[in-house]
């Protein structure tokens, strides 16, 4: 749709910022190059900030980036102000949230993430890490193979809890050349115990559930909350050792 959006527009004389991962080639472009975020407007470019700088993390949050990064230039605001302004935008809340570092592994709160495809954006953040991913929830009844599938070959652990994590490891288990390993534990809090039990230092600990929160949370700002303050608690237990 977006495609063939643009090229309609572009035969009517209107011109089209073409978003993308890799150089489109096009006059009008915003894209990532060697690691960097580059604008192109009329055939000018112009290297904003390295890519891997922002405190969003994510190819799907550069791409987002880059595309108010290219209106901002386009309505004329100067370049300087929108490297800092790239440069000093922290996450939101739930939203692939850094929330600390404990013994060497990083715990994230994307509690948001209460779908497929929103969970398999979020790990594009962690490419080669060893990542502890924590699903489950209210069960949706989400097509789960391909998902699965994506989940197997990106993760050291999948720990399924709540309503949907029978379901959502009876497909991981399913995927027969996976290199998750897959856990089931009956609540999140339990869930969390067990991936501090797993993780090790360089670990990332990821709350994405691909599930609403609704078998066992007000809805899903609560359940982040709950995931910070397992965080927070865990701190200080260990901070007091």
């Amino acid at each position: 749709f977006c495609q063939d959006g643009s090229y309609r527009l572009e035969a009517r004389g209107i011109a089209v910022c073409h978003l993308a991962q890799t150089d489109p080639g096009t006059q009008n472009a915003a894209f990532v190059r060697n690691g960097a975020l580059v604008v192109r407007l009329s055939g000018k470019e112009m290297e904003l900030v390295a890519a891997d700088a922002l405190h969003i993390r994510g190819a799907h949050n550069a791409l987002n980036a880059l595309a108010a990064a290219a209106c901002g230039l386009f309505l004329g605001l100067d370049i300087v102000s929108i490297r800092h302004a790239l440069l000093d935008f922290m996450p939101l809340e739930h939203r692939i949230e850094p929330v600390d570092t404990v013994n060497g592994v990083l715990y994230v709160n994307d509690s948001k993430a209460t779908n497929t495809d929103s969970v398999e954006k979020s790990l594009t953040s962690f490419p080669g890490k060893n990542v502890i991913l924590l699903l489950g929830g209210h069960d949706k009844g989400t097509e789960l193979d391909e998902f699965a599938q994506k989940v197997s070959a990106t993760c050291a652990y999948a720990i399924c809890f709540g309503e949907a994590g029978p379901r959502f490891a009876e497909a991981l288990r399913r995927v027969s050349d996976g290199r998750a390993e897959v856990v089931e534990e009956p609540h999140m809090h339990e869930a969390f115990d067990r991936a501090v039990e797993l993780a090790r230092p360089g670990s990332v600990v990821l709350l994405s559930p691909a599930c609403s929160s609704f078998d066992e949370f007000t809805g899903m700002a609560q359940r982040g909350r709950v995931f910070k303050q397992l965080v927070a608690d865990l701190t200080q237990k260990e901070s007091g050792r």
